[in-house]
């Protein structure tokens, strides 16, 4: 990865407040994730990380890619945008 994508990534985080930091370094650790399977790796109810994807989402952090149903409902499954896969 290009040194300047790598910086661009790296401030990216830094500006986060930490929470929504948290949140996107688990999405990303997970490849694509639902706002439950987040909190649970985080050892969060949904409630308390779900203003964080919207956040992210906002900012262009993250992207839905598509939807899955656990338990009967219909979960959004998000993923990092490109710049934030670059490992750090």
């Amino acid at each position: 990865m290009h040194e300047n994508s790598l910086k661009a990534y790296s401030e990216i985080l830094d500006e986060l407040p930490k929470m929504r930091r948290r949140v996107l370094i688990q999405i990303r650790a997970l490849r694509k994730a639902t706002i439950e399977e987040t909190a649970l790796a985080l050892g969060k109810y949904p409630n308390q990380v779900s203003g964080r994807f919207s956040e992210l989402r906002e900012a262009g952090h993250i992207k839905q890619v598509g939807n899955k149903v656990v338990n009967g409902r219909t979960c959004a499954i998000w993923e990092p945008n490109a710049l934030c896969m670059v490992k750090r």
